[in-house]
């Protein structure tokens, strides 16, 4: 995946994988994703995570990245290691959340699980708002 410069970058954990992909279908080519992963996942190119080539084009797994400047963090957790170490607006995915997209901030989100949608609407506020 490479990252030009009008690529909006996004950076999710394992545990929001799943959701964050099925809103990349909502979400303009340019938004790309990197899952920070672990060995137990399956690999990028198994179709039953990735079943086209243009999802497979936008998402890449990466072991530890610390040096990558991303655009929004979606993750399950705003006390996270990772939404805590990058300086990125973000969007937290919650069981617990409501139904209608939740601001936590100017910058910050909260959406309710199993709703793609809602977590796209909130990367392209995110978007709009920091352009």
């Amino acid at each position: 995946m490479s990252n030009a410069t009008n690529d909006f970058l996004l950076l999710c954990k394992d545990e929001n994988f799943a959701e964050a992909v099925h809103a990349l279908l909502y979400l303009p080519h340019n938004y790309k994703l990197m899952v920070l992963h672990d060995a137990t996942l399956p690999k990028a190119d198994d179709p039953t995570w990735l079943d086209t080539q243009s999802l497979k084009d936008r998402v890449s797994f990466e072991n530890n990245d610390t040096t990558t400047s991303f655009d929004a963090i979606i993750s399950s957790d705003a006390d996270s290691a990772v939404t805590k170490t990058q300086s990125a607006p973000y969007v937290i995915v919650s069981d617990t959340a409501g139904n209608d997209l939740q601001s936590d901030g100017q910058y910050g989100f909260t959406v309710r699980s199993n709703n793609p949608e809602a977590l796209a609407s909130a990367v392209l506020k995110i978007a709009r708002a920091t352009a």
